[in-house]
């Protein structure tokens, strides 16, 4: 398990959030893995990342299958309800590309930060990487035809003060955390264009 991720030696790095259950979230984009990418992609210098969202692409296995021969590293952001779709995905890397390092983190690995994750993965990150940046050229194009067609989702804040007991943020007895005001104008900007 890693307390701190390590960056060397990662230039060629894919982020996948798989679906979380039979049905697919089409057009809607979750915010861990692409704040996961965008952070890859500003803190690891001349990084090639790729992200690829299995609830907004038609052929996601074969993209996956494709993507990941010319990576070196591949992360992916997991919820509890999404380890049943990412073990495959694992496993496939681990037989068909045994020298690409595999990195877990996301809400599971923070709620079960001393769970054994067994020996497919390589790291696991249990704590949340830094989300300062969302950059949009990560946005897969349905989230993208949404946007121009219907609506547009721009992010003004982290986590939340309420206590529902089914949520994760009760569980992590999380607060309110909003984005300063520049940031979100920024992101709007992004959005309209």
């Amino acid at each position: 398990m890693t307390k701190e991720l390590d960056l060397s030696g990662m230039r060629r790095i894919l982020v996948v959030n798989s679906r979380s259950g039979p049905a697919k979230l089409a057009g809607q984009v979750m915010w861990g893995a692409w704040a996961v990418a965008s952070y890859f992609k500003t803190a690891v210098k001349d990084a090639d990342v790729k992200y690829l969202d299995e609830n907004n692409e038609d052929d996601f296995f074969a993209k996956f299958a494709e993507i990941v021969k010319d990576r070196d590293t591949v992360g992916f952001s997991v919820t509890s309800m999404q380890i049943k779709y990412t073990l495959p995905l694992i496993r496939y890397i681990k037989e068909h590309h045994p020298g690409v390092r595999v990195i877990t983190g996301g809400i599971h690995h923070i709620l079960f930060p001393g769970q054994d994750p067994g020996k497919l993965i390589d790291e696991v990150v249990t704590y949340e990487l830094p989300r300062d940046n969302f950059l949009y050229e990560f946005l897969p194009e349905k989230v993208r035809e949404g946007y121009r067609r219907d609506r547009a989702q721009v992010i003004t804040g982290f986590n939340c003060s309420f206590k529902c007991a089914f949520c994760v943020n009760s569980v992590r007895n999380c607060r309110y955390e909003g984005k300063p005001v520049d940031k979100i104008l920024a992101d709007i900007d992004d959005v309209v264009k």
